[in-house]
């Protein structure tokens, strides 16, 4: 099974039609002139014949009225049938271009010659046009090119300068970003190493009868959610109220006799050593069992005495004359009864 040829474009359509026309018109005139040629032939051959027996009579005339000889007479005749068929083919020649010059004449035929001719003419111009396109446009690139880099490198230098601005913001934040990702785990880990350091610190100072350490600690017990935190700080403070909650006290005395007022100023200045301060405080409570008017300022320096040891012997003092059973550092507890029972505890004689 043959398969059949793609159609062609129109152009080359157009173009194998004239070619196919202007072979049949060959062929066509072929044929014709062998046509002719075998009229040509035929009717020489009936001239001969024709001609033959007149040829005869003359032969014998022109021999009879003194013809040199019978080869004269063929040579004349060989020339005027030579010049008969001359005459003839060109007839038949001019005519045949006669026919091709009027085919070229119509206008369908002039207008597919010429649409040949410039498809053609384009097909075979257009490489050409492009190769002589891209010369001169290397030349002239070629020409141009200090000009152009020169021109490029200003602009380029215009835009970089314009975005100096963005570009240092970007590379700042670029750098900033990288920074805090690698040094973010890095202060986190020194915040949590500070933390623990600062509670151990606390503690330390806790342990060595420092109250305001010892309030710290309250404060964080009370507001961190770290367990570790909260476990740590609970039993630190845990262990510092019981070893003082189990202390054993010794009498001590002033080394003059002192009145409740002088005492008194020295319970509640604390620029007298934490011993003296003490051991005022003991002495007020051994000479003022009843005396209730003490309470509030015990309660003064179970709140802001700087020693743990002296808040420890202001608040037995305070349970010895509020007759409550808190433990000596328990001033969470000891404030909040004072707070409910004060107006009450005050009226009472």
């Amino acid at each position: 099974m043959s398969s059949s040829a793609p159609p062609l474009p129109p152009a080359e359509n157009q173009t194998q039609e004239l070619l196919k026309f202007l072979r049949e018109e060959n062929s066509a005139n072929r044929a014709a002139i062998r046509d002719d040629a075998v009229a040509n032939r035929q009717l020489l051959l009936d001239t001969v014949r024709l001609v033959s027996i007149p040829v005869a009579v003359l032969i014998a005339v022109a021999a009879w009225f003194g013809f040199k000889s019978i080869s004269d007479l063929k040579g004349a005749l060989e020339a005027e049938a030579r010049q008969s068929t001359q005459v003839e083919v060109s007839r038949m020649q001019n005519e045949i271009r006669g026919r091709i010059s009027e085919q070229f004449q119509t206008p369908a035929l002039q207008k597919m010659v010429k649409e040949a001719a410039a498809e053609q003419t384009k097909t075979a111009s257009e490489p050409l046009i492009k190769q002589e396109v891209a010369t001169q446009v290397k030349a002239r690139v070629d020409t141009e090119r200090p000009t152009i880099v020169a021109a490029v490198t200003e602009q380029t230098k215009a835009a970089v300068k314009q975005m100096g601005p963005q570009i240092d913001q970007q590379v700042r934040d670029s750098v900033e970003a990288k920074v805090q990702h690698q040094v973010e785990p890095v202060i986190q880990k020194l915040n949590t190493l500070k933390s623990d350091a600062d509670l151990q610190r606390l503690i330390i100072r806790m342990d060595n009868d420092d109250a305001v350490a010892f309030d710290q600690l309250l404060a964080i017990l009370s507001e961190t959610t770290n367990v570790e935190t909260t476990d740590l700080v609970r039993t630190a403070i845990t262990d510092v109220v019981e070893r003082h909650e189990t202390a054993v006290t010794m009498g001590r005395d002033f080394k003059a006799p002192l009145t409740e007022t002088q005492m008194l100023v020295i319970m509640m200045d604390t620029s007298h050593p934490p011993v003296d301060r003490e051991t005022a405080i003991d002495k007020l409570l051994g000479t003022s069992t009843q005396n209730r008017s003490l309470v509030p300022k015990l309660v003064e320096v179970i709140t802001s005495d700087p020693s743990l040891n002296v808040r420890c012997h202001a608040g037995r003092a305070f349970n010895n004359l509020t007759s409550q059973h808190f433990k000596c550092l328990d001033k969470p507890d000891q404030l909040a009864w004072w707070q409910a029972n004060k107006k009450a505890f005050e009226r009472t004689p």
